[in-house]
């Protein structure tokens, strides 16, 4: 009966420790859902996305710029707007007789853009590098902008630091395993004494 208890035990040790390490934090990202019009892009809204996986935006000849508080640039990618289609023409027996792409003067389209904790603006460029849109993301930030009566503006962490050292403790996924751990022990040690 020892025996069975300690393999049991070391089953379900090794079972959660599987679980936690398999665990992964999410990719972040601002979701925009956007709208095309004869070569412009505006962004009709934002919202924050949280991913399995990282998405990978390199190809396109429009791009959009995430610009800090500082106006400085954190990152740059490339992306293209969806406005061309693929049809098929078919007779009335239906058999495919022609087809080809169609490029379309409007359409939606959603692009996905990472997320910075110190992101204020979010800025869209067409291909010559016009600016098409300018959308303000400070409201998704963890740092925020204080205006005073000069009108200077200085930058203030939303994010308390008791609460930020108490987050991480508690996302830390080894917290969960020592946790575990603890709770076994627990068990196998009252389990011994009732034997005893």
């Amino acid at each position: 009966m020892n025996k069975l208890i300690f393999i049991f035990s070391i089953l379900i040790l090794i079972l959660s420790l599987t679980l936690v390490s398999a665990y992964q934090e999410p990719f972040i990202y601002y979701k925009l859902n956007c709208y095309y019009n004869n070569g412009n892009i505006s962004i009709d809204s934002i919202e924050i996305e949280f991913l399995d996986k990282e998405i990978d935006l390199t190809n396109g000849n429009y791009f959009i710029n995430t610009l800090g508080f500082n106006g400085k640039l954190i990152k740059s990618i490339n992306f293209s707007a969806p406005n061309k289609i693929l049809y098929d023409s078919i007779d009335e027996q239906g058999n495919i007789v022609d087809g080809g792409e169609e490029e379309l003067n409007e359409t939606s389209f959603e692009i996905y853009v990472p997320y910075y904790e110190n992101a204020d603006e979010l800025v869209i460029y067409n291909p010559v590098s016009k600016e098409l849109t300018r959308e303000d993301v400070s409201e998704y930030s963890k740092d925020e902008i204080i205006t005073d009566k000069n009108n200077s503006t200085e930058k203030k962490a939303a994010v308390d630091e008791k609460e930020e050292n108490q987050s991480y403790f508690f996302n830390n996924y080894w917290f969960i395993a020592v946790l575990l751990i603890l709770v076994l022990v627990i068990i196998i040690y009252f389990i011994k004494r009732r034997k005893k």
